[in-house]
């Protein structure tokens, strides 16, 4: 834009001293040329002053919302009726706490009865030590079969068919007792389907219901927010947003009251599709808010040159 003006005020200058110098008797069309020339001149070193150069980094502001990293909605996979609820709006959790239970008395009495079933091994302790037993009868009879006679054929058979009649049976109980622990997990599995833990730390923000009233499953029933750690996502133009990369650090100015606030964010992700629509590619920049002074949700923008 400035060297389009330098480029007019130098061809203005070129006609006014043309005209000028007709005036006074000489050849306008030369003089003319000549003064062509030496504004072309003048521009150019113009255009090389530092006060006049062009810059060809201009800045661009990209706005965007920013939002928690962790932001989940809690429900259970079961219906029922909400047996406690041991925690309330506002309040700090830790990964693993338990936040809601349903009543599941029955899926906690098949817990204790499938655990039972696994825990007791007396048949096949007892079976492995029949066996044990009937594999000493059969190879003694088998000894005195091939030494001396005392044994005969059929009965030194049946000794074996015996023994590996009850080597049959213990790897069946071995095989129910794995039966018996799968049936145990799916039992906890069960049981866990009411309740909600806490998948991370944060905040629980919201709980719909309280404790007896009923619930229908996959129902949200609480919110929880993890706000130490923001992102801000922008949709810009597919142009701009290749001035972007992935792990590249930038400056975030956020809003926070009546001011922003500067946060050094690193580039998490840009889209490599464009919205055909409006030919615009989302970007999302995480950022640090571990002091808690923003509140996510709020507006923000940087700069890319």
């Amino acid at each position: 834009m400035k060297k389009s003006l330098l480029l007019v005020g130098a061809v203005t200058l070129s006609t006014f001293g043309s005209l000028s110098f007709a005036e006074n008797g000489l050849d306008s069309s030369a003089i003319s040329i000549v003064s062509m020339v030496e504004s072309d001149e003048f521009v150019a070193s113009l255009v090389q002053d530092d006060e006049f150069s062009l810059s060809s980094n201009e800045a661009f502001t990209i706005t965007g919302i920013t939002e928690p990293e962790q932001d989940v909605l809690l429900s259970v996979s079961m219906a029922g009726r909400i047996a406690d609820i041991p925690i309330s709006e506002g309040q700090q959790v830790s990964s693993g706490d338990l936040l809601l239970t349903l009543d599941t008395q029955p899926e906690r009495l098949e817990v204790e009865r499938t655990f039972l079933l696994w825990q007791d091994k007396s048949e096949l302790e007892a079976s492995r030590q029949q066996m044990e037993i009937y594999q000493l009868l059969y190879q003694n009879a088998k000894s005195l079969h091939e030494e001396t006679g005392a044994i005969s054929g059929e009965d030194l058979e049946g000794k074996k068919l015996q023994y590996l009649l009850q080597v049959a049976k213990t790897n069946q109980l071995e095989v129910n007792e794995r039966k018996e622990k799968l049936e145990y997990q799916l039992a906890r599995a069960r049981l866990n389907k009411g309740q909600i833990i806490a998948p991370f730390e944060g905040v629980v923000t919201k709980v719909w219901l309280d404790k007896g009233e009923s619930t229908q499953a996959n129902k949200p029933l609480l919110r929880v927010v993890n706000s130490n750690r923001g992102r801000f996502i922008a949709n810009v133009d597919e142009s701009l947003g290749r001035k972007l990369s992935v792990n590249q650090s930038v400056e975030l100015f956020i809003k926070a009251g009546d001011k922003h606030v500067l946060r050094q964010g690193t580039v998490a992700f840009v889209s490599p599709v464009t919205d055909s629509a409006s030919n615009l590619i989302e970007v999302i920049i995480h950022f640090d808010n571990s002091d808690g002074e923003i509140k996510l949700g709020v507006s923000g923008y940087l700069e890319v040159s």
